[in-house]
């Protein structure tokens, strides 16, 4: 199971944002996405307003760990 993790992202209104990150179960081996479901949200401090869902991606190969995370300038 991946746990969550905090990560500061500069996310400006009305503009298209996307960024890869690339999941490692340790320095050498990226973590295998093959059959997984990945859900990524944005939320507030104290968890209490969710403010966007992410569209989530896997790169190929999957087992590479990359993924994508997504928002539309609507979502923004």
């Amino acid at each position: 199971m991946l746990y969550p993790l905090t990560y500061n992202l500069t996310i400006v209104r009305r503009s298209t944002f996307d960024v890869t990150f690339q999941v490692l179960v340790d320095a050498d081996n990226p973590y295998d996405f093959t059959g997984k479901t990945l859900l990524s949200q944005l939320w507030d401090l104290k968890r209490e307003e969710k403010y966007a869902n992410f569209t989530v991606t896997t790169l190929s190969p999957v087992s590479s760990g990359l993924i994508r995370l997504g928002l539309s300038s609507n979502a923004t």
